[in-house]
């Protein structure tokens, strides 16, 4: 099987609106998902989900708060 069929473009996921904006503040402050889900004792797993989907509303509110960023509309 070739790469590209494995690799199909209708399988991936796109960053919703939240996760785009926690992307670029954790470039800017140059950290990886890793380092701050270690800092701030966050489950990976959960901030992968909240950068691509609608879940855990309260949780997303906490990283957006501790990264300075605004709910976005």
């Amino acid at each position: 099987m070739k790469y590209e069929e494995r690799c199909d473009i209708k399988n991936r996921r796109e960053l919703t609106a939240h996760g785009k904006m926690i992307k670029y503040s954790l470039i800017d402050k140059g950290m990886t998902q890793s380092q701050f889900c270690r800092r701030y004792n966050i489950r990976r797993q959960m901030f992968t989900d909240i950068l691509y989907t609608e879940r855990y509303p309260r949780v997303r509110r906490r990283i957006m708060k501790l990264l300075g960023l605004k709910e976005a509309a």
